[in-house]
């Protein structure tokens, strides 16, 4: 199952926080952050999915994780961002090593299109494909700021305040050793 969080640890209130749900897809309003974290934890995983990015929004989904909101604890995620919201994004992002080999897929990520997204977190590896192609992959132990990712942990997805109606459908998510779904 998945939740809706405000933060880690307290739980959204369903007409304000978070996602809601809109004609069978999962809606982030943009009126504050939308955290929708799952209630299993995963190490090796495979999530697919298919997302709706409006114009200058971005989301982030997150792997391996227990805190979102402890600066301490490394976190291993994957930005989408669709071209006006790239062209947007703070140097602080931009400059993290392992999210620039992400980022370039914004051309791949027109706005207000659904997207087909398929995420392989699997040992040391992390790849991201859209709409069934490559689109980027890195190696987490190359990465210096990466190497005290923890093991195992919840998946999340996060739309910020400033992503209003990103849309998400078709969620699945399943530990490689298990049969897909």
């Amino acid at each position: 199952g998945w939740s809706a969080w405000r933060k880690v640890g307290e739980r959204a209130a369903p007409d304000r926080w978070g996602w809601q749900v809109r004609d069978g897809r999962l809606v982030a309003p943009g009126w504050d952050l939308g955290l929708l974290r799952s209630e299993r934890e995963f190490s090796d995983v495979r999530l697919e999915f298919e997302v709706r990015l409006p114009e200058n929004s971005s989301l982030f989904i997150g792997f391996r994780s227990g805190s979102i909101n402890n600066p301490r604890e490394q976190l291993l995620v994957v930005p989408l961002f669709d071209q006006a919201r790239l062209r947007q994004a703070d140097d602080k992002t931009l400059n993290v090593p392992y999210l620039r080999e992400f980022l370039g897929v914004a051309s791949r990520l027109p706005a207000e299109e659904w997207k087909s997204i398929s995420i392989r977190c699997e040992g040391g590896d992390l790849a991201l494909s859209i709409n069934g192609q490559d689109a980027a992959a890195i190696r987490i132990g190359d990465f210096e700021g990466l190497r005290e990712v923890p093991a195992r942990g919840p998946v999340f997805f996060l739309a910020d305040e400033h992503s209003q109606n990103v849309a998400i459908r078709g969620i699945r998510a399943w530990d490689l050793g298990d049969e897909q779904p």
